[in-house]
């Protein structure tokens, strides 16, 4: 640049002139390309700084997170890792809330008496109780009479589990351990039913000797038909008989066929 044409330039700068004469005068300078090759640059790192933000919100997209159930607990894990906790048996989403518990014990037999038998039909009146000794310990789940129920006949079943006194089914009101009153429609009509009651306890105690009985008021004078075994010493335990609210008395060498379950 001639001494000349630089005069100029300075005297354009420190004028009230516009930018655009002032980078018309610059642009056929050398000074001028100097300036330009810097907004090229600047423009450049501006560019850069831009695909750098683009590259940082593509990181970002892929550090989204998702919840798994893994082994009863949940977890956030990073969505690329997904794919890898699912092979292993982990589920997308978080897992069930409140415990589950244990599984409830299978009822086993703490006493039973089975045979060939025959019905004793009795009146509504009739009380039938059963002796036996458990065989196992365990809160009471079921007790379940074979009985004879005939056609025409109506009457809901009222199943007890009783303490003995006396080597006798005990009559007092506070010896009644458990009561259960089985609805007709629930037991089927037939010479060789099933009639179960299902209890949440008590517990029973192993070598304890308790009573299980069975009536049906209102029945009849044929109503209550529980199915008894002959010989006496088919079963352990003793068949008592009681009618209305008197006292239970042994029927001798008979057995009623019923089965008492626990857990």
């Amino acid at each position: 640049m001639d001494h000349n044409r630089f005069e100029t330039l300075l005297r354009s700068l420190s004028t009230a002139h516009s930018r655009r004469n002032a980078l018309r005068l610059l642009g056929g300078s050398a000074f001028g390309g100097l300036l330009t090759l810097g907004v090229g640059r600047t423009e450049a790192k501006n560019g850069g700084h831009a695909r750098a933000e683009g590259k940082g919100k593509g990181k970002n997209k892929k550090g989204k997170k998702v919840t798994l159930c893994h082994q009863g607990q949940t977890i956030t894990v990073a969505k690329s890792a997904a794919k890898g906790h699912k092979q292993h048996g982990d589920t997308a989403g978080p897992c069930p809330s409140g415990p589950t518990g244990p599984t409830p014990p299978e009822a086993v037999l703490t006493y039973q008496c089975s045979g060939p038998g025959l019905s004793d039909p009795g009146p509504d009146s009739t009380r039938v109780a059963q002796t036996f000794t458990a065989e196992r310990s365990g809160s009471l789940r079921q007790i379940q009479f074979s009985v004879n129920k005939l056609p025409a006949t109506t009457g809901d079943y009222l199943v007890q589990l009783l303490r003995v006194s006396g080597g006798k089914p005990s009559l007092s009101p506070a010896d009644v351990l458990a009561a259960l009153t089985v609805p007709d429609a629930a037991v089927a009509t037939s010479s060789d039913a099933t009639l179960t009651a299902t209890f949440a306890g008590p517990d029973l105690v192993a070598g304890t000797e308790y009573a299980v009985a069975l009536s049906r008021p209102g029945s009849g004078a044929v109503g209550v038909g529980p199915i008894v075994t002959l010989g006496g010493s088919t079963c352990s335990g003793k068949l008592f008989v009681a009618v209305g609210a008197g006292e239970f008395n042994e029927a001798l060498n008979l057995d009623v066929l019923v089965s008492v379950l626990v857990s």
